[in-house]
């Protein structure tokens, strides 16, 4: 169903988990047919075509279809990201408010440049319009350091080697390009603005593949992924636009053209997307016209999967954010996390006070610990919660009296994205709670409880 489709974006690709099996997104023929069944796959062809048909077309029509298509999609855009800016809060909204932002300069600059019609003459002057293209950059750049603001000490080692080695790598493909303009005759506000934009787009994709890399195990942040694409465009533009000039072959419509259009198409195709996965409404429309209980269970299991990946999304960007290790109060941490279960399960703690090395992410390792047994049981589940000293360390021990967890899937279940039994969601919890446990420099491991049930023993480092 078209409704199904819409949520199923924030999913892995698939619906059904086998139980006691570990879950593996169906790729391949089934999602090739659910793609080409789509009408909106053939609307976004149509698209790429339209976007890249001035290539072969005369001067006079490739310098219409410029006027048209840049006044067209980019508006699209805007009435898109307004639709995702209303339906979104958070992260996103703030998200959808720099972007429209910078499309709408780049309109601007758009619309300036088809009146004057310098950029159609092949003119190497700036101008106003250059000024407003220049602008664009802005909102991004401000929004991208502020993200990298707040996670800049936990960076690791893998994104800043991988941005700077894009960045390194760009530079060297424009070094020509930069040379030429540093011996050339250009007057230097000519010089400096045709070697702001391919600038520019480098520092601003390498920003983006530092987020990316860093947040790439969260699924709601693949709008970083959007704008390196989309940037990625922008940046062959405008190095292959500058290209061209120098050697006074520039016209409408040529490659430089295609891929700005396809920076625009990108960011319209990316906005529709999430905006498809932000509403959810139509599932309840149809419960309500067709009173079908299937539908509402639909919408039920779509958004407790959107809300599992939004708070391990959660619980990973406090990860990132982590602060130093201190002195904590088990007992008080317990039975916070215990107190959003008082109606789900029965719990018995025996806990002394205990303190421990750790931090404020603590409460949130034992909620998901919590949270996992009752999950994966239908009857309410009965948890004991003691503790004991062993030396230098404090032995946390977490049983329930559920199904337990099948020994083969025991060490797996700490991977990241492993999924087993009908209730998986996202495949990130136990892996979280492994990752914090490792920075406090504990273990975590899970052994059978007797009769019936699991046990998550976990060693944390006393204070």
């Amino acid at each position: 169903m078209e409704g199904e489709l819409r949520l199923r974006n924030l999913s892995c690709g698939c619906g059904n988990l086998q139980k006691k099996t570990p879950v593996r997104c169906m790729k391949g023929e089934n999602n090739f047919r659910r793609i080409i069944s789509d009408k909106k796959f053939y609307l976004f062809a149509v698209l790429v075509l339209v976007s890249s048909i001035s290539v072969f077309l005369t001067d006079e029509l490739a310098r219409v279809h410029s006027y048209v298509f840049r006044a067209t999609i980019p508006t699209l855009v805007l009435f898109v990201g307004w639709l995702v800016y209303s339906r979104s809060k958070g992260e996103l909204k703030k998200f959808a408010i720099v972007l429209n932002l910078s499309v709408l300069l780049n309109l601007v600059g758009e619309i300036l440049n088809t009146l004057s019609g310098e950029a159609l003459k092949g003119g190497l002057y700036p101008s106003i319009t250059d000024l407003f293209w220049i602008m664009a950059y802005i909102p991004i750049f401000v929004l991208v350091s502020m993200q990298i603001v707040k996670i800049v000490s936990n960076l690791n080692l893998k994104s800043v080697t991988i941005a700077s080695s894009f960045l390194i790598a760009g530079i060297v493909a424009v070094s020509p390009l930069l040379n030429y303009l540093a011996l050339s005759q250009l007057n230097l506000l000519t010089l400096l603005t045709l070697s702001a934009y391919p600038v520019l787009d480098l520092v601003v994709i390498s920003m983006l593949i530092i987020l990316f890399t860093s947040y790439y195990r969260l699924q709601i942040n693949y709008y970083w992924l959007l704008l390196i694409v989309s940037f990625s465009f922008m940046a062959i533009g405008d190095t292959l636009g500058a290209y061209y000039k120098i050697a006074g072959v520039y016209r409408a419509g040529l490659l430089p053209d295609v891929c700005i259009n396809f920076y625009y198409l990108t960011i319209l195709v990316g906005l529709y997307i999430i905006y498809r996965n932000e509403v959810i409404k139509s599932y309840l429309d149809l419960y309500r016209f067709d009173n079908d209980p299937n539908y509402l269970k639909k919408v039920e299991d779509k958004i407790q999967h959107i809300i599992d990946v939004i708070n391990d999304s959660r619980e990973f960007e406090k990860l990132l954010n982590a602060g130093k290790l201190k002195e904590m109060d088990l007992k008080a941490e317990v039975e916070k996390a215990v107190s959003h279960f008082k109606d789900d399960a029965e719990f018995s703690i025996n806990l002394d006070g205990e303190k421990v090395v750790a931090d404020d992410l603590l409460s949130s390792v034992v909620y998901n610990l919590i949270h996992n047994s009752v999950r994966h049981n239908e009857k309410k589940v009965k948890l004991d919660i003691d503790a004991r000293n062993d030396g230098e360390w404090i032995q946390l021990r977490i049983s329930d009296n559920g199904k337990g967890i099948p020994e083969e899937f025991r060490e797996r279940i700490f991977e990241e994205g492993f999924k087993y039994g009908d209730s998986g969601n996202t495949g990130l919890g136990l892996y979280l709670v492994k990752q914090t446990i490792d920075r406090y420099g504990g273990s975590i491991k899970i052994d059978k409880n007797n009769p019936s049930g699991a046990v998550f023993l976990i060693k944390l480092r006393k204070a």
